[in-house]
């Protein structure tokens, strides 16, 4: 008897659990699946206006001082021509491209010259040793075999002829420079650049220009002027001026060697 109740209560309850299952199992199939929720489209928000995009910074300026230092042999020159200021002249030449041909003696050539050399001269003669290796002009190697001499140098600015530069070509395209102290002759192309006019050439020797080592002879002395003549006095003036009468000494030796001939004449005839 206790087991049918306990099996009619397990019936019971699963009639019961069935029966709650199927509306909701009916609705989950039934129900249509809902999108997932969007949010309202915003407005869009405009960027402010973007400034325009700047240049590129430039790479470093062009100068004789960055063509130079790329070698490493240049520092005797790389000094003078700081000292001397000279290389701000040429770097503003190069930076305005109005034509440059520069001529770079290596240490080397610099090793040559007499010791004592550039001490020995002043402020003024060291710019014009570094003047005259610039020509204000572009010359590429193939312009030395027409080109005029003597090149004008930037030392030579009066073209006076105070600083002569000739150049001469060989058979084998050699380029030789002469100052009429000392020559040198092309070594290298160190720079070259026809948009910038500009090129710059080794050289196996430090170019001496004339006018420092064979400087103008001295200007004659000038003769010392003569000093006025001391005026006569009223005494001088006044003296009367006396007749110089003929000495009559001369005379009297005549006389008197006459006399002596005349005696001596006389006592031969007297013996004869």
């Amino acid at each position: 008897m206790n087991r049918f109740v306990s099996f009619s209560f397990s019936c019971l309850a699963a009639l019961l659990l069935i029966s709650f299952a199927e509306p909701l199992s009916a609705q989950s199939v039934s129900a249509p699946a809902q999108a997932p929720y969007q949010s309202p489209p915003m407005p869009p928000v405009q960027s402010p206006p973007l400034s325009p995009a700047a240049a590129p910074a430039p790479s470093s300026a062009l100068t004789i001082n960055s063509i130079l230092q790329k070698y490493g042999y240049f520092t005797a020159l790389l000094r003078l021509l700081k000292i001397t200021g000279m290389d701000n002249q040429i770097n503003s030449q190069i930076k305005h491209g109005s034509g440059l041909t520069f001529f770079a003696p290596t240490d080397n050539a610099f090793s040559k010259l007499k010791s004592g050399t550039l001490n020995s001269f002043n402020d003024q003669q060291q710019v014009e040793l570094m003047q005259f290796h610039v020509i204000p002009t572009f010359l590429p190697m193939t312009q030395f075999q027409t080109v005029s001499n003597p090149l004008l140098t930037l030392a030579d600015g009066a073209n006076d002829g105070k600083f002569p530069l000739n150049v001469s070509v060989t058979g084998n395209s050699t380029i030789n420079l002469s100052t009429g102290i000392d020559a040198a002759t092309v070594e290298n192309t160190l720079y070259f650049n026809a948009g910038r006019q500009l090129v710059v050439y080794q050289v196996d020797r430090v170019l001496l220009p004339r006018k420092i080592f064979m400087p103008n002879p001295p200007p004659p002395a000038v003769a010392p002027a003569l000093a006025p003549a001391t005026p006569k006095t009223v005494e001088q003036q006044e003296q009367p001026i006396t007749e110089s009468k003929p000495s009559s000494a001369p005379m009297a030796r005549l006389g008197a060697q006459g006399v002596v001939w005349a005696g001596a004449a006389a006592i031969a005839l007297f013996f004869s």
